[in-house]
């Protein structure tokens, strides 16, 4: 199958114009979802007890969400460049506007989450997916932990705005979740360039 130029090529046109959305937090879901796609070609070429259909069922649905978060990111920056533009007379701006800051990073902070259930799964079924596609397997791995950072970017720079303590501590509180996720990712890697390699 050829690479679907007349629908990618839009999109990508739209990410490189001199436009605000689509843009990194759009980028980072789209990440997600072709690692997730990556993720479910490596289990229909495995088998074993980790690997069956309602798991790549799982991993279809996961790839809607990532993409469905693509689409809500984009509006919810949208909603904040607007919420800034309202005069500062408006007795609700400072409301709005905050709702709005939290808005922009809960949506990141979902494609985070998600990455990191993502990334769990992958290390769950790598031992017993198929050696020969350890390659994809290694670069799902690549994605799914640039997902992550790229995710986290996005939560921080709307983090730092918003006034609520308790909102913040909440955020961050949940960015935690991928602290032994990272390092096992990398881990993986390097053991399958290793066997990649040798």
């Amino acid at each position: 199958m050829q690479l679907p130029t007349t629908s990618l090529k839009p999109w990508l046109d739209a990410v490189a114009s001199k436009t605000s959305t689509p843009g990194g937090g759009n980028v980072a879901a789209v990440l997600g979802a072709q690692a997730s796609a990556l993720i479910s070609m490596v289990c229909q070429f495995s088998s074993g007890d980790r690997i069956d259909e309602p798991l790549i069922a799982g991993l279809d649905r996961t790839r809607d969400q990532f993409l469905t978060l693509a689409d809500a990111d984009s509006a919810a920056f949208d909603q904040l460049m607007l919420s800034y533009r309202v005069t500062k007379a408006d007795p609700l701006r400072t409301k709005n506007l905050q709702q709005a800051i939290t808005k922009a990073a809960l949506i990141p902070l979902e494609i985070y989450e998600l990455a990191t259930k993502t990334g769990q799964l992958l290390l769950r079924i790598e031992p017993t997916s198929n050696p020969n596609l350890r390659s994809d397997t290694a670069m799902a791995a690549w994605i799914i932990n640039t997902t992550l950072a790229s995710a986290e970017i996005n939560v921080l720079i709307n983090l730092k705005e918003i006034t609520d303590k308790q909102a913040r501590a909440d955020i961050e509180k949940r960015l935690k979740c991928a602290e032994e996720l990272k390092p096992a990712l990398l881990t993986l890697i390097d053991s399958l360039v290793q066997k990649i390699a040798s």
